[in-house]
Formats: C-alpha cells, sequence, structure tokens
C-alpha cells in the first residue's frame, strides 16, 4: 500500500513539475513583454499568481474524492448556463450513460476493453470539423466563420483528442494534430501538442520532431489568424509574444479590479463567449481577450477563487490516475495556463474525471 502511494505521487510529480517549468518561462515571457508592450509592470497579475498557484497545486496533490453527484451534475448545470437546454441535455444523457456503463460491468469491460471503441468517436469529431468548413465557411480565411465555429470546433478536437489517447497510436496522433491545426485555433493543436508530448506510446525522437514542427505551426498559425483584418508592425515571433503577454496583461486588469471579493460574479464561467465578455467588463472594449488559468476564479470569485483552482486540481489528478485517458490532464492544463478556464473545459475535464474515477472504483472493488 504505502509503495502504491509513493507511486502515485511520483507519477503525479511528471504532471506538476513541467507545469511549473513552464509557467516560470510563461511568466519571465509575459511581464518583459507587459513592460515593452504595455508599459506596465503587472503587479496585480504576478500577485495572483503567486497566491494562487499553490492552490492549484494542493488540488494535484490531494486525495481528497469528488461524489459522484457532483461530477453528474456540475458539467450539466454549467452546460445548461452556458449553452441552454438541448446542449445540457445531451450532456446528461452521456453522464447517464457512463454512470450505467459502469453500474453493468460487461459494458465497463468493453469500454476499457475494446480495441476499436474510439472510432465512432473520432469519426463523430472529424463529421463535426468537416461540417463546419461545408456549412460555415473557410476559419483560415472567413473571420466571422471563424468566430461562429469556436464552439463547434472545440466539442470536435474533443472528442477527437480523446480518441486519440484511448487509442494512444502514433498514427492516429498525427492525424489528429493535422486535423486539429484545420480549426485555426492555437489552443486546440496546443491540446494535442500536449497529449503527445505526455503519450508513453511515441517514442523521444518522435516526440522531439513533432514538437519542433508544431511549435512552428503554432507561430505560423497564430501569425495568420492575427492577420485577419488587422495590421501588425511585427514579426510572427513578435506577434506570438505579444499575445501571449495580452493574457498577462488581463489578469493583471481583472485583479486590481476583482480583488477581494470577485467582480463578475459568475458571469464569466457561464457565458458562451468568455473571452469577449472580459474585454466587455474589464477593457471596455468587444475584442476577445484570453485571461489565463486565473483571470476566470479570480474576476468571478475574487480571492474565493482559490477553491475553483483546488477543486481543478483534485479534477486533473483523478485523470492523471487512469490508465487511460491520462493525456487529457496536460493536454488540458497547460494550455489553459494562457487560455484560460470556461465552462466547456471544466465541464470536459469532469466527464472524463468521472468516467476514470468510476474505472478505478470498481477495480478495486474486484
Amino acid at each position: 500500500m504505502l509503495y502504491k502511494m509513493l507511486n502515485e505521487e511520483r507519477r503525479i510529480n511528471t504532471l506538476i513539475i513541467p507545469f511549473i517549468l513552464v509557467l516560470i518561462v510563461y511568466v519571465a515571457v509575459s511581464t518583459i513583454g507587459c513592460l515593452i508592450y504595455f508599459s506596465r509592470f503587472p503587479f496585480y497579475g504576478l500577485l495572483s499568481i503567486l497566491l494562487f498557484t499553490p492552490f492549484l497545486l494542493i488540488g494535484l496533490k490531494s486525495r481528497f474524492k469528488t461524489s459522484n453527484s457532483a461530477y453528474i451534475f456540475t458539467p450539466v448545470i454549467l452546460t445548461y448556463l452556458s449553452l441552454g437546454f438541448f446542449p445540457s441535455l445531451l450532456v446528461l444523457g452521456m453522464m447517464m450513460t457512463i454512470w450505467l456503463c459502469f453500474r453493468w460491468r460487461k459494458a465497463e469491460s468493453i469500454i476499457y476493453g475494446s480495441k476499436w471503441l474510439w472510432i465512432p468517436m473520432y469519426i463523430s469529431g472529424v463529421t463535426i470539423l468537416l461540417l463546419g468548413y461545408l456549412k460555415v465557411g473557410n476559419p483560415w480565411v472567413d473571420r466571422d466563420a471563424r468566430v461562429s465555429l469556436a464552439q463547434p470546433f472545440a466539442f470536435s478536437t474533443f472528442l477527437m483528442l480523446t480518441s486519440a489517447c484511448y487509442a494512444d497510436i502514433p498514427v492516429i496522433y498525427m492525424a489528429t494534430v493535422i486535423l486539429a491545426g484545420l480549426t485555426s485555433y492555437r489552443t486546440y493543436l496546443a491540446n494535442v501538442v500536449f497529449a503527445v508530448l505526455f503519450s508513453k506510446n511515441i517514442g523521444r525522437k518522435t516526440k522531439i520532431i513533432l514538437i519542433a514542427s508544431l511549435s512552428a505551426a503554432l507561430v505560423g498559425v497564430g501569425y495568420i489568424i492575427a492577420l485577419q483584418g488587422q495590421s501588425w508592425r511585427l514579426n510572427p515571433l513578435g506577434i506570438l509574444h505579444y499575445r501571449l503577454t495580452s493574457g498577462l496583461y488581463t489578469l493583471d486588469l481583472i485583479a486590481e479590479k476583482s480583488f477581494p471579493l470577485g467582480f463578475s460574479h459568475g458571469k464569466i464561467l457561464v457565458s458562451n463567449d468568455p473571452r469577449l465578455e472580459v474585454g466587455l467588463l474589464f477593457l471596455n472594449s468587444p475584442v476577445k481577450y484570453t485571461y489565463t488559468i486565473y483571470g476566470q476564479p479570480i474576476a468571478d470569485f475574487g480571492l474565493f477563487g482559490i477553491l475553483e483552482l483546488y477543486m481543478l486540481g483534485i479534477i486533473l489528478r483523478n485523470i492523471w490516475r487512469g490508465e487511460k485517458l491520462y493525456q487529457i490532464a496536460p493536454a488540458y492544463l497547460i494550455p489553459m495556463l494562457e487560455a484560460g478556464i470556461d465552462s466547456f473545459r471544466l465541464s470536459v475535464l469532469m466527464i472524463i474525471a468521472y468516467a476514470v474515477s468510476k474505472h478505478l472504483e470498481t477495480s478495486k472493488k474486484r
């Protein structure tokens, strides 16, 4: 038992240490950027990071068990508040299906034992992506189409990424990289990057080549999209630096306005367009802004946002403990450092955490 606990602690450290390293680099690069681009030292932003990060890490280390009812109904409530009745009904159906599968052991063995179960989900994700192009337009050239497709492409990426992590096959990861790139969103591509990086079935050399290629692709995607409807005097790396910096700058404004009891009081978490909500509330601008993983908890709940980050840490730990889908934890955690938390990401993580937790729970009973 003691050996198992020590082994689990070592494993969680393989998630925590990369996150801390990325956080240090992000803070250093973005602080310099704030001084260059905004002539402002992000005091409140840095203070927020220092105050809130320990609670996220405590959550990742915690052995606290979230109740099944919280896992089932929280995603449903968040989806209802942000997207409406029918999407929430879909999420409820998904959660009840997972619950029924684990009540019926034969179904559970099919889910975790099947080599081909991921295929229908992957095809569904690809279909949503293709329908977006056919019905709405090309997000690379049409800015309005890109805005309209943000949520469908987020769901499409979730389906493809979850399927790829379940299959854990290098070729499927490669296909998912290309398809995520077609969404035109850096964050969705970054989700796949970190899933690949943390996969146990991909060799080190392949990871280095793939990550180098994807890093160049991220810069390219950011540059091309940044040019839509705007005139920039910066080179591609300069634009990427500016966009990364804007997250810390926005967090600084959010923290200054929201401490100690919050400002938006839940509006950002349940918004169907939280980045636009942040722009309207904190920058008086109808422009979308990234707000980092700390922005939404601070804006909505002030200092009490530490509880949300603590719970997020617990959810991610539960995912990381699984034999399958463990890559989902870093795939969402590290990109959220810059992109921020929203109801969709939180719901997705709770669904995966519930499935993994139920599997581990039923496995112990045998």
